[in-house]
């Protein structure tokens, strides 16, 4: 049966290997964390010089996209103002070849108005010359007419007169310058006694 001492060496054993072992682990966990902060570091700085050199290239990028982006701007306002003169000077040109297109218009629709008012002032006065040459016919045939109802009556009446009268001479001329001018005769008014062509 094993003595009191040698348990107790063998528990001081144990815990001095105990020890030993802490110590070690402990000694490990040191170089671990150092291990570890060194990495933590190395990562660290690295992410920090990637970032810078990250930061600096997107700097340089973004300066060159501006500068691209001014041209590009550039080029399209200075196209922008030669599109505006182009389109102003056609306007312009335009507008001109309306403004003639609309006075040759308005001169040819003023130039066929006054020949149309000439051409209806012509065939008016026409008319009324045509209108007044009738009236004339009218009034001259009415006097003839008048003329050869008076010559008739008065052939009638000589013819009821005692033989051997004496014919007026007035009656003789209008007798036989009626019977000289057949197209003249009309057919007498048989409501009129007078020349009716007398004022």
């Amino acid at each position: 049966m094993p003595s009191m001492t040698e348990d107790l060496g063998r528990i001081a054993l144990g815990i001095a290997a105990s020890r030993r072992g802490r110590l070690e682990a402990a000694v490990e966990r040191r170089h671990e964390v150092v291990g570890r902060h060194r990495t933590v570091d190395h990562l660290l700085r690295e992410m920090k010089t990637t970032r810078a050199a990250m930061s600096r290239k997107q700097h340089k990028e973004a300066a060159v996209g501006r500068r691209e982006r001014r041209s590009e701007v550039d080029d399209l306002l200075r196209q922008f103002h030669r599109n505006r003169d182009k389109i102003a000077a056609a306007a312009r040109v335009q507008a001109a070849s309306f403004m003639r297109d609309l006075t040759a218009r308005v001169a040819a629709l003023r130039d066929a108005f006054s020949a149309s008012q000439k051409a209806r002032a012509k065939s008016r006065h026409d008319l009324a010359r045509a209108l007044h040459e009738r009236l004339a016919g009218y009034r001259q045939d009415r006097h003839d007419a008048g003329a050869a109802w008076h010559g008739t009556r008065a052939r009638h009446d000589r013819g009821a007169a005692p033989a051997g009268a004496h014919r007026p001479a007035a009656d003789e001329n209008t007798a036989t310058a009626n019977a000289s001018q057949p197209g003249r005769y009309r057919a007498p008014h048989a409501t009129s006694s007078k020349p009716s062509g007398s004022p």
